[in-house]
């Protein structure tokens, strides 16, 4: 199983795409450095040996972060490969720790927190 993910900074929680049929422009989330740091934080294990990719292995799951080069960072992609629990997880700390970071699923089509 795989699940696509994509997460950008909003000054307020973007609306739903189904509702709107538009998806919302993110704000500048920080330097790469500071966005990878971040991330970091809330995963430790991270393998940022190519600084535009992350590799986070969890037992059989694998997730890819991707960061990217451009300054600002304006969105991350995250791509998960066998989620599990530590998934949920992980998520939940993200919101919690950067309040302004929004979570898109590409497989619903819909922001996290509309499902």
């Amino acid at each position: 199983m795989t699940m696509d993910h994509y997460i950008s900074a909003h000054d307020a929680p973007p609306p739903s795409l189904r509702a709107t049929g538009r998806e919302p422009v993110g704000r500048a989330m920080g330097t790469c450095a500071a966005v990878r740091a971040a991330l970091s934080a809330l995963a430790p294990g991270i393998d940022w040996t190519d600084p535009a990719w992350g590799w986070l292995d969890q037992g059989e799951g694998r997730a890819q972060f991707a960061v990217g080069v451009d300054e600002p960072c304006t969105s991350i992609g995250v791509f998960i490969r066998y989620p599990g629990d530590w998934t949920d997880r992980l998520f939940a700390d993200l919101r919690h720790s950067h309040p302004d970071w929004y979570i898109f699923d590409a497989f619903s089509g819909e922001w996290r927190h509309h499902l």
